[in-house]
Formats: structure tokens, C-alpha cells, sequence
């Protein structure tokens, strides 16, 4: 009987060390979380993030000499514009001035929408507010910086925008 039980004892033994998991056998790699673009600011004040439309748009010809960050939200739409003035875009600041073709405009949602711009105006041709974009990374895969800037007035409104603690972190599209 003892030999009986001994022989089952190292049957079982044989039999369940047969499945034990092979340590060599390796995971597939995790995928990595999709890329999250996003674009943050406050208009006089008032918090917005882009939920919509987010996009960093380029020439396809001469891709890293302007970029066009645009993003959409319940409060109000965003588009800045930076050009290298046909050099190749790198970190740094980029200053709207009359000399440059680098901007910033909003559109408000509510009450009415109306066009506030800082920079230079590609559909009015003039210059009016201040402001800057800074790229503090570019790839040919996204764009990372911040703004700030103060729009022109308004003339039919006689109002500004104030555009603050402006990020983005937007992966280029084209």
C-alpha cells in the first residue's frame, strides 16, 4: 500500500511540474498610451481648453519654416501662427511685431462671436496687440511651447482680449 501511495505521490508529481510556465517565455511589449494633444489658455481670466480641431499645421513643401496651432472649445476657438521668415522654425520666442508674420487670434463664442487678433492680421493686412509664441520643442512628430498676448480693440465691440498662461502640446499633422 505505501508503495502504491509513494508511485501516485511522484506520478502527481511528474505530472503537475510538466505545466509549471515556462520563465523564458516572454510578454508581448505594452502598447503606449496614444498621444494626447492639447492646447490650454485663459481669455481674461476664464480657463478654456481645446477639445476640438486640434491640430499643428504646416506648408508641405517647406514643412518647418511657419506652423498653425489651432483648437476649438465651448468658450472660445484659437489659431496662433508662427513663420521663420522662410529660416527653419527652432526653439526660442517668436514676437508679434509688424515685421513678422506671427499671430494669435480668438473667436469668442458668446455673447456673439467676434475675431480678436494680436500680431499680424493676414486678412486685414495691419498690426495690432503684442504677444509672443515660444516653441520649447519641435519635432517632426509634434510642437510643445506657450503664449500669451493682447489682442488689437474690437472697433465694433471697443473690446480686447487678454490671453494668458497659454500651453500646447499638439502632435503635427499634413
Amino acid at each position: 500500500m505505501q508503495k502504491a501511495i509513494i508511485i501516485i505521490i511522484l506520478f502527481s508529481e511528474l505530472l503537475f511540474t510538466g505545466c509549471k510556465k515556462d520563465s523564458n517565455q516572454t510578454n508581448p511589449p505594452a502598447t503606449p498610451p496614444a498621444f494626447q494633444s492639447y492646447i490650454k489658455f485663459k481669455v481674461d481670466n476664464v480657463p478654456v481648453e481645446c477639445n476640438a480641431q486640434i491640430s499643428a499645421s504646416y506648408l508641405p513643401l517647406i514643412p518647418d519654416t511657419s506652423i498653425w496651432i489651432a483648437g476649438a472649445s465651448n468658450i472660445a476657438d484659437i489659431r496662433l501662427q508662427v513663420s521663420g521668415n522662410q529660416q527653419l522654425l527652432t526653439t526660442g520666442t517668436y514676437t508679434f511685431n509688424s515685421a513678422k508674420w506671427h499671430s494669435g487670434t480668438i473667436w469668442t463664442k458668446s455673447p456673439g462671436a467676434v475675431r480678436y487678433v494680436a500680431g499680424m492680421d493676414l486678412f486685414l493686412r495691419n498690426y495690432s496687440g503684442s504677444g509672443y509664441v515660444t516653441i520649447t520643442e519641435i519635432s517632426a512628430q509634434y510642437v510643445k511651447g506657450t503664449f500669451e498676448f493682447i489682442t488689437g480693440i474690437d472697433i465694433p465691440t471697443n473690446t480686447f482680449k487678454t490671453v494668458t498662461n497659454g500651453e500646447f502640446y499638439v502632435k503635427r499633422n499634413n
